[in-house]
This record gives structure tokens, C-alpha cells and sequence, in this order.
């Protein structure tokens, strides 16, 4: 979403990002941020706090000089008063403009996001201007650059490319040995699989087994007579 999608949007809403304290103009300024797909800066106390605070990876910050505009969209923050207050800079020239914003007359969180006419540009800090996507580095990606960075030092590689190809290495290393690992892994499942399979055969025996011996014993002179010849030819034709 660029600016003006985000105007269209939003004008003469009530827009609170946060659910908190109505509709300040700090609201204004992380919705936009969510609109524009950049993540969140730190909590402030007030909107001229956010001069100190923003994520410099996603945006590039302007001091206001004299004679200086902004662009259509850039953030502008103003230090006044307790709180500040921060735009989103619409259109004008040098001496005055218009922005984007809320809670600029009302300060108690009670207006919507409508356009604002300031004659001058006192007070203005300066403005927040998103970087263009391909020079945008993650946080990810500096993490990255910066484990390389360290990488490159503690082991003494002359330059980051040699850091690459060694961290490569190591990988493919790490990869193999992950393989065989695995390997290992599958075959220890495979025989813990077969002992427990004879674990239950020998229970199954051992439970048979019990079963025959808790049975009482045959007493030869309690059988009736043609039982008994018959058990005396069976043991004869054994023998």
C-alpha cells in the first residue's frame, strides 16, 4: 500500500492502532507502517519520541532546514509541547503545507484522520522517508552479516568471501554428519522395533507357561480305567 491508498483509506476514520487513550496521532503513524509492510518501532512516550526511536533499516530520517519539503507520504514530526505530534506530509511548499493526521486540534483523542493545514514549519523535527525495497536490510539479514562479520574475525579469514566459503564447508560438514546421524537414528529405531517384538513373544511364552503349570496334576488312580490304558500304551510307544 503506498500513500495515497492509505489516504483513500482512511480519511475521516477513527483510527487506533493500539486500542488505547482514543485516537492519537501516534495511532496514524503505525498504521501506516503496518500498510506499508515495516515493522513496529519501540513504544514511545509521546509522537516526538519517534524521531529518536525508528527503525533507520526501513526508513531515512531528514533534519529539517529551511527551505527543505518533503515528499508526498513522508512522516513528519513535530516537537511541541509534551507529546509532539507526527503527519503524514500531503502537499504544500516551503513555507506551508498540509498532512495527513489526527488529534492535531482536539488532543484528546476524540477527531479522525483528516487533512491538517500548518502555516509554517515550526517545531518540525524533520520527516521519515521509506527506503526504496532494494536497499532495505532485515533484521535477519543483518544478523546474518553480522555472525559472518564475527565469523571472519575469530577465524581469521581475510574477507567476508572467504568467511562465505568456509561457512559453507562447515555446512556441508555439518550436513553429512546430520546424515549419518539420521542413519543411526532410523537403524537404533529398526532394533528397538524388533526387541520389543520379542519382548512380547517371550511374554506370551512366559504367560503360556504359567498358564500350563498353575494347572492341577493328573493323578493316574482318579482316571477312569480305559483312560488310564490309554495314557500306559501312549508312554509304552514312546519308549
Amino acid at each position: 500500500m503506498n500513500y495515497l491508498d492509505f489516504k483513500q483509506r482512511y480519511i475521516d476514520t477513527e483510527v487506533n492502532f493500539d486500542g488505547k487513550y482514543g485516537n492519537q496521532c501516534t495511532d496514524v503513524y503505525r498504521q501506516y507502517c503496518k500498510e506499508l509492510g515495516v515493522p513496529q518501532s519501540p513504544p514511545v512516550k509521546g509522537a516526538k519520541d519517534i524521531w529518536t526511536t525508528y527503525l533507520p533499516n526501513y526508513f531515512n530520517r531528514f533534519t529539517y532546514a529551511k527551505g527543505d519539503i518533503p515528499a508526498q507520504g513522508d512522516i513528519c514530526i513535530w516537537d511541541i509541547g509534551e507529546f509532539g505530534h507526527v503527519a503524514l506530509w500531503d502537499n504544500g511548499n516551503q513555507n506551508n503545507f498540509q498532512a495527513l493526521g489526527q488529534n492535531w486540534q482536539e488532543g484528546d483523542g476524540s477527531g479522525k484522520l483528516r487533512i491538517e493545514y500548518h502555516p509554517s514549519y515550526n517545531h518540525v523535527l524533520g520527516w521519515l522517508r521509506l527506503k526504496k525495497e532494494d536497499s532495505m536490510i532485515s533484521e535477519d539479514a543483518q544478523r546474518a552479516l553480522k555472525i559472518l562479520e564475527q565469523y571472519k574475525v575469530d577465524a581469521q579469514h581475510g574477507n567476508l568471501e572467504g568467511a562465505i566459503s568456509s561457512l559453507v564447508g562447515n555446512a556441508k560438514d555439518y550436513k553429512d554428519l546430520e546424515n549419518k546421524v539420521n542413519e543411526l537414528t532410523l537403524k537404533l529405531t529398526e532394533l528397538e522395533s524388533k526387541l520389543a517384538t520379542v519382548i512380547t513373544e517371550k511374554n506370551q511364552y512366559a504367560t503360556l507357561y504359567n498358564e500350563e503349570k498353575s494347572k492341577p496334576k493328573t493323578n493316574i488312580d482318579d482316571l477312569p480305567k480305559w483312560e488310564a490304558i490309554g495314557l500306559l500304551i501312549k508312554f509304552l510307544f514312546k519308549k
